[in-house]
């Protein structure tokens, strides 16, 4: 027997399946994202928590392999205990747009696909994580998301 999660972006979605791959039991616990002005599109990771285990216990039952997938680029800042600072900034947050159309302007659209394997815009974590005015205490946070990469350093001085 499977135990399937999926922690998509409106709650957990559980099943228990059998060899067979049929549902045997399954479970669906929400939880709320928070939308503001400004293109702000937020969770809190302990809900992801609270609902994932309130479906296991609905789906309870002896399994043999346990699945998990969930929801992509996600930025999820973390203290040194690996606790959450903050809500989780869901991909689907638009804040970072004037930092997306700098860092593509600066870097080039061609290089930052040789550097990430992806095309990146205001989704790209690479990008909200890069705001120059930071959304998340501390206010001491420094910006040091570009000086590992290797830009001419003429375009350096302008991305911090």
């Amino acid at each position: 027997m499977w135990l399937a999660f999926d922690l998509g972006t409106s709650g957990v979605k559980a099943a228990i399946l059998d060899n067979d791959e049929r549902i045997v039991r399954s479970a669906i616990e929400p939880y709320p994202t928070h939308i503001a002005d400004g293109g702000v599109v937020e969770q809190e990771v302990s809900d992801w928590w609270r609902a994932l285990v309130a479906t296991a216990r609905v789906v309870d039952g002896e399994v043999t392999e346990i699945v998990l997938t969930g929801q992509m680029q996600d930025l999820i800042l973390l203290n040194e205990r690996g606790e959450p600072l903050r809500p989780a900034i869901l991909y689907s947050d638009m804040r970072a747009q004037a930092e997306a159309v700098a860092i593509i302007e600066r870097v080039g659209k061609e290089r930052l696909i040789a550097l990430t394997g992806n095309e990146q815009n205001v989704t790209s974590q690479s990008v909200p994580s890069s705001r120059q005015t930071p959304i998340w205490p501390p206010a001491t946070h420094k910006n040091t998301l570009f000086s590992a990469l290797p830009i001419p350093p003429s375009s350096r001085s302008s991305l911090h």
